[in-house]
């Protein structure tokens, strides 16, 4: 029987603090949160290959270690919107997604596809009022944001994915990010913040160091932001947060947050050099005294962005300019946010996310004060939402797989649908698409194939199980979108759909039984013994045979066969390809009419770590790498413990 790979088996809080720091004494959050879980493929062989991990951005430790078979899962997840990148770091491959977390659900968000990254990477460092470097700075935090140009305003941003690394005792930090340019920015609630714009080449490493002085100034603003969607409360992941002195700000000539562009925020966070901050810091202490600030080191090669023409220039300002660099920062996974280093007065503090709205508060900070804000934004989801039936029968299916993409989105496999023609008697009120195989018929056409998303557009995706009625329900931004269902035995099935803010849709599938003549196949699994003694070799035979009438030829992966062992969890505990090294080759096999192939292996009960497996039961599944991947069904084996 062909067997289709199921795409979902079941499928940092460091404080982000942008130009405004981060770290610091933090308080415990107690946020929604979920699971994520997907399967990383390869294009055309649908299979994953190489070392990856899966990481949410702007959290602590949710990093999952992706299995050879591609399959990952990420627990404890904050509901929400949440940048999740799939790496490779030794080969500069990998894939991004937005996923849209529901609480205490499992977000399954399909199969995602790889592609070439690039890598930012380079050293944080503190330096002095003559801008040598002092010594490494350690857990600084980087974060990037895609960006068209440096005419861009700071609220472009939060609307876009984000992407956070964080120095190591080194003061070393690297990123890897699709092709594109990036405002990139370092801080930490010690040092004074710094920005640069960077760009990144496939496959290519851009060196970016920043150079970082010590903060002077010991105020705090805090909280968290967190918006109510169609009813469920989720923290706000990447929203920005800033602070506008309430008196007016002679002192910088580009307009104030969120409305200075892109490059009127690097030129003013580098505007710490010379006379400048040492002026302003006279004018806000009312003394004489004089304060260095420095800015970063500019060693690198990405500098050539805002103006420091104005640098040494004289200060015209009133007693009450304290204002002279930008207070802003981005919120973490979790919603939560800090902004160090204001200077004592009164702000209007500003939260704000694109689809989310902005919410201003009133906040008066004293001399070295810590003062929290929290801020509610409101918003309206589409719903997308129906039934998922067995076109034979009409009866629905439970355990399908239904989950959206945005169209375009860059990570999704678009070559691989072919677009059915309906019936006469049943037409369709929208586009129905099959894959894997080439549909019959007049009139099939391959898919069109969407335009790819930019990267400052984000590839938003969620996913669903249907329910013992077949019935799903997806809560979606408004936009374009993809969605497909799977359940393994059944043609995957897909339509577009667009989705309204404050409206429901509804699209119901029929799935066809995974039926091909043309691919008369069967694969099987003998397990010996089945009954097994602790320590005894375990025999596995695949066979795969032609049962039809006419030859058929098989695109094959390497290895063509491989085999592997479950816990009663159905996790995996051993795979006969596992530290193995094969050639990313295809070569195509011919069977003959009921010609029958054998791949045979001996386990001999270690895990994948060379460990002996414990008494118990298992489970073992045969693998033919063919294009589609074929499985055998699961077999189970027993290992009893040793008697004395």
């Amino acid at each position: 029987m062909l067997r289709i790979g199921l795409v979902a088996l079941s499928l940092l809080a460091f404080v982000l603090s942008g130009c405004g720091g981060g770290g610091g004494k933090q308080e415990t959050l107690q946020v929604p949160t979920g699971s994520v879980q997907g399967r990383l493929v390869f294009s055309g062989t649908r299979q994953a290959q190489g070392l990856f991990v899966a990481k949410v951005h702007g959290a602590t430790n949710l990093v999952a270690q992706i299995r050879q078979d591609g399959f990952f899962r990420i627990d404890n997840v904050p509901a929400g919107e949440q940048t999740i990148t799939l790496e490779d770091r030794q080969r500069m491959i990998g894939a991004v997604v937005v996923a849209f977390v529901r609480p205490r659900k499992v977000t399954d968000v399909g199969e995602i596809e790889t592609k070439p990254l690039g890598k930012i990477s380079g050293i944080v460092s503190e330096i002095d009022e003559n801008m040598h470097r002092v010594k490494p700075i350690a857990n600084a935090r980087i974060i990037a944001h895609p960006i068209e140009n440096e005419q861009e305003t700071l609220q472009e941003l939060p609307s876009r994915p984000f992407f956070v690394a964080f120095s190591d005792f080194n003061g070393s930090y690297e990123l890897l990010l699709p092709a594109g340019s990036y405002l990139v920015e370092a801080s930490h609630p010690d040092y004074e913040p710094s920005a640069q714009i960077a760009t990144v080449q496939a496959l290519q490493t851009t060196a970016l160091d920043f150079g970082l002085i010590p903060r002077q100034n010991k105020g705090v603003v805090y909280g968290t932001v967190t918006a109510v969607i169609n009813g469920q409360t989720v923290p706000v992941a990447g929203a920005l947060v800033t602070l506008v002195p309430k008196f007016p700000i002679p002192l910088v000539d580009e307009a104030s947050p969120p409305d200075m562009t892109v490059g009127q925020i690097v030129s003013a966070l580098r505007r710490g050099k010379g006379k400048n901050l040492r002026s302003v810091s006279r004018l806000y202490k009312g003394d004489n005294s004089e304060q260095n600030d420095g800015s970063d080191n500019n060693t690198d090669q990405n500098q050539n962005v805002g103006s420091d023409d104005d640098q040494n220039a004289e200060i015209t300002a009133t007693p009450n300019a304290i204002w002279w660099r930008p207070l802003f920062t981005f919120t973490n996974a979790d919603g939560s946010y800090e902004l160090t280093g204001v200077p004592a007065g009164e702000y209007t503090a500003i939260a704000f996310k694109h689809g989310l709205g902005e919410q201003t508060k009133d906040v008066s900070v004293p001399e070295n004060g810590r003062v929290r804000i929290d801020f509610v934004l409101q918003a309206r989801f589409g719903i997308v939402q129906g039934q998922v039936t067995d076109a034979e029968n009409g009866q629905p299916i439970e355990g399908a797989l239904v989950f959206a993409v945005r169209k375009g989105d860059p990570w999704f496999g678009w070559d691989d649908w072919w677009c059915l023609e309906p019936a006469p008697e049943k037409p369709a009120d929208r586009p129905i698409y099959v894959r894997p195989m080439k549909p019959k018929g007049k009139g099939c056409r391959p898919m069109p194939i969407p335009s790819p998303l930019p990267i400052i557009e984000p590839p938003v995706r969620t996913g669903t199980i249907t329910d013992a009625n077949g019935n799903y329900q997806l809560l979606l931004p408004a936009g374009e979108y993809f969605i497909s269902v799977f359940k393994e035995g059944y043609e995957w099935q897909g339509t577009e759909v667009t989705i309204v803010e404050g409206q429901t849709v509804n699209v119901d599938f029929a799935l066809n039984k995974f039926t091909d003549k043309r691919f008369p196949v069967s694969i099987s699994l003998e397990v010996a013994p089945q009954q097994a003694k602790l320590g005894e070799p375990i025999t596995m035979t695949l066979k795969v045979r032609n049962e039809g009438e006419e030859s058929v030829t098989l695109e094959i992966g390497m290895p063509h066969a491989d085999f592997a062992v479950m816990n009663e969890n159905r996790e995996e505990v051993w795979r006969w390809s596992h530290g193995k090294v094969f050639p990313q080759v295809i070569v195509s096999v011919t069977l003959q009419p009921g010609e029958e192939r054998v791949y045979r292996e001996r386990w001999d009960q270690k895990d994948n770590e060379g460990n002996q497996v414990p008494a118990g039961n298992y489970f073992v599944q045969g693998i033919f790498n063919t294009i589609p991947k074929m499985e055998t069904e699961i077999r189970e084996l027993q290992i009893l413990p040793t008697r004395p």
